[in-house]
């Protein structure tokens, strides 16, 4: 990281912050496994979220520990070992984004990264009482992620508070051509959409 000298602080608003990675996203330099020995490569390039991280100042300090290939939702589905929940060691964690939501409870990152397919993003962040963001569909790349489902899978965040998530999520958002599932979002969301269109089953 370069120093901020003659250069804007303001460009650098995740300047010296470490955080963490689920071991089925790229970041340059350390071996992507998705919890798969056999199947572990060196990543070359960081996934696109990762470098915009970095690129806010932000340090990669380390992978974290998850269900194989994301299948899974208790944090024990890993040849690595089990992922113990932050509170009680009898108690699963959640999975299968476990390591990066316990190394947020245990306060070794103040953020992490996980992934979202079917609660892998919110389940351990429950077991563990911390916030776990998954965000719309295409609001984040997945470039330089593993698919467990391309069609459904998010890159989640874990944090202390909604309030870094967010700004978390500020930094890691935007439209992505390199994914095919990526969109650019609308000046205005509609709050509501397909009014008196909802069938009530007898």
């Amino acid at each position: 990281i370069e120093l901020l000298v003659n250069q804007d602080p303001a460009q650098f608003p995740l300047y010296g912050i470490p955080f963490a990675v689920k071991d089925n996203i790229d970041v340059a330099g350390f071996h992507t496994t998705a919890a798969c020995k056999e199947a572990a490569y060196l990543a070359h390039s960081d996934a696109t979220v990762v470098a915009k991280l970095k690129a806010a100042g932000a340090i990669v300090i380390g992978k974290t520990n998850l269900d194989q290939f994301a299948t899974g939702l208790v944090g024990i589905r890993s040849p690595y070992g089990a992922v113990k929940n932050s509170f009680n060691p009898k108690y699963i964690s959640g999975g299968s984004s476990s390591g990066s939501s316990v190394v947020v409870a245990k306060g070794i990152v103040p953020f992490s990264l996980g992934t979202d397919t079917a609660g892998s993003g919110r389940v351990p962040a429950g077991h563990n009482n911390i916030v776990g963001l998954k965000p719309t569909k295409g609001w984040f790349s997945t470039t330089g992620l593993i698919p467990a489902c391309r069609t459904l899978d998010v890159i989640s965040i874990f944090a202390l508070t909604v309030d870094d998530a967010w700004t978390i999520a500020q930094t890691m958002q935007g439209f992505d051509e390199a994914d095919a599932y990526s969109r650019r979002h609308p000046e205005n969301v509609p709050v509501a959409f397909s009014l008196g269109k909802i069938a009530i089953p007898a």
